[in-house]
C-alpha cells in the first residue's frame, strides 16, 4: 500500500492515483477536515503503518515542507521505501540555506529521488508492477 505524502494546495494526489491504477493508496487528504494535531497525527501514523511505500511530492508552492521528511523518515525507519519528488527547492535561491542543510541531506537517504512528478509516478508504477 502507498502513502501519499505532501501538500493539499492542488490535486496531485488524484493525478498519482489515476496514473497508477494497480496501486492501493492511503491518502491523508481524505481526512483534511480533521484539524486537531493529535487526531490527524494518529490517522496519518496509522496510515503509514498500513503502507510499505511513501510517495512524497514536495510541490513548488508548499508553504511548510516539514511533514514530508517526518513521514518519509518514519517509513524508512520501519524498512519501507520512499519516492521523493522535490520541486520545492529547485531553482529557488531564497530557500538555498534550508535546501543545503536539510533537503540535500534528506535526498541522500530516500530510496528514489527526482525533481519531476511524472518521473516519480513512472518509478512508482515500476515498483507496483514488480511487486504484484
Amino acid at each position: 500500500m502507498i502513502y501519499l505524502c505532501g501538500g493539499f494546495k492542488n490535486n496531485w494526489q488524484q493525478v498519482v492515483i489515476d496514473a497508477a491504477p494497480n496501486g492501493r493508496f492511503f491518502n491523508p487528504r481524505d481526512h483534511k477536515e480533521v484539524t486537531n494535531p493529535k487526531d490527524y497525527t494518529k490517522i496519518n501514523k496509522d496510515g503509514l503503518d498500513q503502507c510499505n511505500i511513501v510517495f512524497a511530492y514536495l510541490e513548488k508552492d508548499n508553504p511548510s515542507p516539514m511533514n514530508v521528511p517526518l513521514e518519509c523518515g518514519y517509513m524508512l525507519g520501519k524498512g519501507g521505501r520512499v519516492i521523493f519528488c522535490n520541486e520545492w527547492s529547485v531553482g529557488d535561491e531564497e530557500r538555498s540555506w534550508f535546501k543545503q542543510r536539510f533537503i540535500d541531506m534528506f535526498i541522500t537517504i530516500v530510496t528514489y529521488h527526482t525533481t519531476d512528478l511524472n518521473e516519480g509516478i513512472n518509478k512508482l508504477n515500476e515498483w507496483i508492477n514488480h511487486d504484484v
